[in-house]
């Protein structure tokens, strides 16, 4: 009986809790990915979403990434140029990017990075965005 007067609002917490992650893990829209290469280099995600967007940030697959410098290529023709120093390991993200103002749409975003050569395995770099 007691068991039950505990699991009962535990499980009903557990259920909240996980609904409200699923809400806000879908406000986050990939915007384009890229495999990189094993080396000091710098590579540019052709941004796929549509609309406007006010964040970014980076999501890094099978090998860690050191990021060093970002640039965020508007479709108007302007630009935002970030020094971003950021290691980002395996299966995370990076910190947000607020873009200035009420957000531009995104043509691409360009990244200069170091990876892990140890790993042997090559990253891959996703971005996500956020109106």
């Amino acid at each position: 009986m007691k068991i039950r007067k505990i699991f009962i609002p535990l499980m009903f917490v557990m259920f909240v809790v996980a609904g409200v992650t699923a809400v806000s893990a879908q406000d986050w829209k990939k915007l384009g990915e890229k495999s990189v290469n094993f080396k000091l280099d710098h590579d540019t995600i052709q941004a796929t979403g549509k609309g406007k967007v006010r964040e970014i940030h980076l999501r890094v697959i099978y090998a860690p990434v050191k990021f060093t410098k970002v640039v965020i290529n508007y479709a108007d023709g302007d630009k935002m140029a970030l020094d971003y120093l950021e290691n980002v390991q395996v299966g995370t993200d990076s910190r947000s990017i607020t873009i200035e103002g009420d957000g531009h749409v995104i043509k691409s975003i360009e990244f200069w990075y170091e990876t892990d050569t140890l790993s042997g395995k090559k990253a891959k770099v996703v971005v996500y965005g956020r109106s």
